[in-house]
Protein backbone atom coordinates (compact mmCIF):
# COMPACT_ATOMS: atom_id res chain seq x y z
CA UNK A 1 0.00 0.00 0.00
CA UNK A 2 2.85 2.37 0.91
CA UNK A 3 4.55 1.79 -2.45
CA UNK A 4 1.31 2.42 -4.32
CA UNK A 5 0.76 5.74 -2.49
CA UNK A 6 4.33 6.85 -3.17
CA UNK A 7 4.12 5.95 -6.85
CA UNK A 8 0.82 7.80 -7.14
CA UNK A 9 2.34 10.86 -5.49
CA UNK A 10 5.31 10.83 -7.85
CA UNK A 11 3.05 10.44 -10.88
CA UNK A 12 0.82 13.35 -9.87
CA UNK A 13 3.69 15.65 -8.97
CA UNK A 14 5.41 14.90 -12.24
CA UNK A 15 2.38 15.71 -14.34
CA UNK A 16 1.33 19.28 -13.41
CA UNK A 17 0.24 23.42 -10.51
CA UNK A 18 -0.63 26.50 -8.88
CA UNK A 19 -0.55 27.12 -5.14
CA UNK A 20 -2.49 29.23 -2.68
CA UNK A 21 -1.14 29.79 0.85
CA UNK A 22 -3.76 28.87 3.44
CA UNK A 23 -3.78 27.79 7.08
CA UNK A 24 -3.36 24.14 7.98
CA UNK A 25 -5.56 22.71 10.74
CA UNK A 26 -2.87 22.90 13.41
CA UNK A 27 -1.50 26.36 12.67
CA UNK A 28 1.01 27.36 9.98
CA UNK A 29 0.13 27.85 6.32
CA UNK A 30 0.03 24.48 4.59
CA UNK A 31 -2.25 21.79 3.18
CA UNK A 32 -4.47 19.88 5.64
CA UNK A 33 -2.22 18.97 8.58
CA UNK A 34 1.25 19.44 7.06
CA UNK A 35 2.91 22.85 6.64
CA UNK A 36 4.29 23.86 3.25
CA UNK A 37 6.92 26.27 1.96
CA UNK A 38 4.23 28.51 0.48
CA UNK A 39 4.11 31.89 2.18
CA UNK A 40 1.65 34.56 3.17
CA UNK A 41 2.30 37.97 1.64
CA UNK A 42 4.19 40.63 3.57
CA UNK A 43 1.77 42.16 6.12
CA UNK A 44 -0.95 39.66 5.17
CA UNK A 45 -2.94 38.50 8.19
CA UNK A 46 -4.96 35.28 8.03
CA UNK A 47 -7.53 34.35 10.70
CA UNK A 48 -8.71 30.73 10.59
CA UNK A 49 -11.00 28.35 12.47
CA UNK A 50 -11.29 24.57 12.14
CA UNK A 51 -13.66 22.09 13.76
CA UNK A 52 -12.90 18.36 13.90
CA UNK A 53 -15.89 16.02 14.17
CA UNK A 54 -15.15 12.46 15.32
CA UNK A 55 -17.41 9.50 14.61
CA UNK A 56 -15.69 7.49 17.38
CA UNK A 57 -15.87 8.15 21.13
CA UNK A 58 -13.09 10.74 20.88
CA UNK A 59 -14.08 14.28 21.82
CA UNK A 60 -14.54 16.80 19.01
CA UNK A 61 -11.85 19.46 18.70
CA UNK A 62 -11.69 23.07 17.55
CA UNK A 63 -8.74 25.28 16.62
CA UNK A 64 -8.33 28.98 15.98
CA UNK A 65 -5.23 30.41 14.31
CA UNK A 66 -3.83 33.81 13.45
CA UNK A 67 -0.88 33.95 11.03
CA UNK A 68 0.94 36.97 9.65
CA UNK A 69 3.49 37.41 6.86
CA UNK A 70 6.23 39.29 8.66
CA UNK A 71 9.51 40.96 7.72
CA UNK A 72 12.52 39.27 6.10
CA UNK A 73 10.77 36.06 5.07
CA UNK A 74 9.14 35.16 8.39
CA UNK A 75 5.61 33.92 9.02
CA UNK A 76 4.57 34.25 12.67
CA UNK A 77 1.37 32.82 14.13
CA UNK A 78 -0.50 31.57 17.19
CA UNK A 79 -2.81 28.59 17.63
CA UNK A 80 -5.31 27.83 20.40
CA UNK A 81 -8.65 26.16 21.07
CA UNK A 82 -9.66 22.85 22.66
CA UNK A 83 -6.16 21.69 21.77
CA UNK A 84 -3.40 22.46 22.68
CA UNK A 85 -4.59 21.89 26.24
CA UNK A 86 -1.58 23.76 27.64
CA UNK A 87 -2.76 27.07 26.17
CA UNK A 88 -1.95 29.20 23.13
CA UNK A 89 1.27 28.34 21.30
CA UNK A 90 3.45 30.24 18.86
CA UNK A 91 4.40 29.01 15.38
CA UNK A 92 7.23 30.44 13.29
CA UNK A 93 8.27 29.71 9.70
CA UNK A 94 11.29 31.07 7.86
CA UNK A 95 11.61 30.90 4.08
CA UNK A 96 15.15 29.80 3.31
CA UNK A 97 14.73 30.05 -0.44
CA UNK A 98 12.10 31.12 -2.95
CA UNK A 99 12.51 32.13 -6.59
CA UNK A 100 10.38 34.30 -8.85
CA UNK A 101 10.04 31.88 -11.75
CA UNK A 102 6.71 31.05 -13.34
CA UNK A 103 6.70 27.73 -11.45
CA UNK A 104 8.71 28.63 -8.32
CA UNK A 105 10.55 26.31 -5.97
CA UNK A 106 10.74 27.22 -2.28
CA UNK A 107 12.16 25.82 0.97
CA UNK A 108 11.07 26.70 4.50
CA UNK A 109 12.22 25.86 8.02
CA UNK A 110 9.69 26.10 10.81
CA UNK A 111 8.88 25.59 14.48
CA UNK A 112 5.42 24.52 15.60
CA UNK A 113 3.81 24.69 19.08
CA UNK A 114 6.79 26.43 20.66
CA UNK A 115 7.04 25.97 24.47
CA UNK A 116 4.81 22.87 24.46
CA UNK A 117 5.96 20.19 26.91
CA UNK A 118 5.41 17.31 24.49
CA UNK A 119 4.46 18.59 21.01
CA UNK A 120 7.06 21.17 19.97
CA UNK A 121 8.24 20.27 16.48
CA UNK A 122 10.84 21.36 13.95
CA UNK A 123 10.20 20.85 10.24
CA UNK A 124 11.85 21.40 6.90
CA UNK A 125 9.68 21.43 3.79
CA UNK A 126 10.07 22.12 0.07
CA UNK A 127 7.31 23.19 -2.34
CA UNK A 128 7.28 23.20 -6.12
CA UNK A 129 4.70 24.57 -8.53
CA UNK A 130 4.13 22.74 -11.79
CA UNK A 131 2.09 23.35 -14.92
CA UNK A 132 -1.59 22.40 -15.30
CA UNK A 133 -2.59 23.64 -11.85
CA UNK A 134 -0.65 21.35 -9.54
CA UNK A 135 1.80 21.87 -6.67
CA UNK A 136 3.85 19.27 -4.80
CA UNK A 137 5.24 19.41 -1.26
CA UNK A 138 7.76 17.19 0.52
CA UNK A 139 9.20 17.55 4.01
CA UNK A 140 10.44 16.14 7.30
CA UNK A 141 9.25 16.80 10.86
CA UNK A 142 10.82 16.04 14.26
CA UNK A 143 8.56 16.28 17.34
CA UNK A 144 10.23 16.68 20.73
CA UNK A 145 8.41 14.80 23.49
CA UNK A 146 9.11 14.74 27.20
CA UNK A 147 11.86 12.12 26.88
CA UNK A 148 11.93 11.19 23.19
CA UNK A 149 12.02 12.55 19.66
CA UNK A 150 9.60 11.28 16.99
CA UNK A 151 10.26 11.83 13.30
CA UNK A 152 8.03 11.59 10.26
CA UNK A 153 8.04 12.22 6.54
CA UNK A 154 5.44 14.51 4.94
CA UNK A 155 4.29 14.65 1.34
CA UNK A 156 1.31 16.20 -0.39
CA UNK A 157 -0.21 17.70 -3.52
CA UNK A 158 -2.79 20.35 -4.35
CA UNK A 159 -4.59 20.33 -7.69
CA UNK A 160 -6.60 23.33 -8.84
CA UNK A 161 -9.71 22.14 -10.67
CA UNK A 162 -10.47 25.74 -11.61
CA UNK A 163 -9.66 29.17 -10.19
CA UNK A 164 -11.31 28.99 -6.74
CA UNK A 165 -11.58 25.20 -6.24
CA UNK A 166 -8.71 22.86 -5.36
CA UNK A 167 -8.31 19.22 -4.25
CA UNK A 168 -5.73 18.38 -1.59
CA UNK A 169 -4.08 15.10 -0.57
CA UNK A 170 -1.23 14.43 1.85
CA UNK A 171 0.50 11.54 3.62
CA UNK A 172 2.47 11.77 6.87
CA UNK A 173 4.18 9.13 8.98
CA UNK A 174 7.15 6.83 9.30
CA UNK A 175 8.03 3.28 8.26
CA UNK A 176 4.72 1.57 7.38
CA UNK A 177 2.43 3.78 9.44
CA UNK A 178 1.38 6.51 7.01
CA UNK A 179 -1.74 8.58 7.59
CA UNK A 180 -3.51 9.87 4.46
CA UNK A 181 -5.63 13.03 4.59
CA UNK A 182 -7.91 14.20 1.76
CA UNK A 183 -9.58 17.57 1.35
CA UNK A 184 -11.31 20.23 -0.75
CA UNK A 185 -10.72 24.00 -0.57
CA UNK A 186 -12.95 26.63 -2.12
CA UNK A 187 -12.31 30.37 -2.32
CA UNK A 188 -15.84 31.77 -1.99
CA UNK A 189 -14.57 35.38 -1.94
CA UNK A 190 -11.14 36.87 -2.71
CA UNK A 191 -10.43 36.92 1.04
CA UNK A 192 -12.56 34.03 2.37
CA UNK A 193 -11.79 30.31 1.96
CA UNK A 194 -13.88 27.31 3.04
CA UNK A 195 -12.23 23.93 3.68
CA UNK A 196 -13.47 20.37 4.14
CA UNK A 197 -11.18 17.44 4.92
CA UNK A 198 -11.24 13.77 5.88
CA UNK A 199 -8.36 12.97 8.21
CA UNK A 200 -6.83 9.49 8.40
CA UNK A 201 -8.85 8.37 5.38
CA UNK A 202 -7.15 4.94 5.43
CA UNK A 203 -8.20 4.30 9.05
CA UNK A 204 -4.76 3.82 10.63
CA UNK A 205 -4.95 3.18 14.40
CA UNK A 206 -8.04 3.47 16.60
CA UNK A 207 -8.85 7.21 16.43
CA UNK A 208 -11.11 6.79 13.41
CA UNK A 209 -11.40 9.20 10.48
CA UNK A 210 -12.63 12.59 11.69
CA UNK A 211 -14.09 15.24 9.39
CA UNK A 212 -12.66 18.75 9.50
CA UNK A 213 -14.58 21.91 8.58
CA UNK A 214 -12.68 25.17 8.33
CA UNK A 215 -12.86 28.79 7.23
CA UNK A 216 -10.08 31.36 6.69
CA UNK A 217 -10.20 35.13 6.27
CA UNK A 218 -7.21 37.04 4.88
CA UNK A 219 -6.48 40.75 4.77
CA UNK A 220 -3.55 43.11 4.25
CA UNK A 221 -2.58 45.56 6.97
Amino acid sequence: MKRILLLLLVFIVGSAGEVLAASSIYGPSGLIAMPTAESLLYKEVQISYDYLKYSSNAADQSFYKINMGSFKGWEIGVVGGSKPAEGVFVNAKYYLMSDNKRFPFSIALGFQDLASKSDTSLYLVASQKFSFGLAGHLGFRATFGTDSVASQLMGGVEYFVNGPLSLVAEATGEKRDFVVNLGVRYLVLPDVMLRFSVLNATGVGTAGSPYAFGVSYSTLL
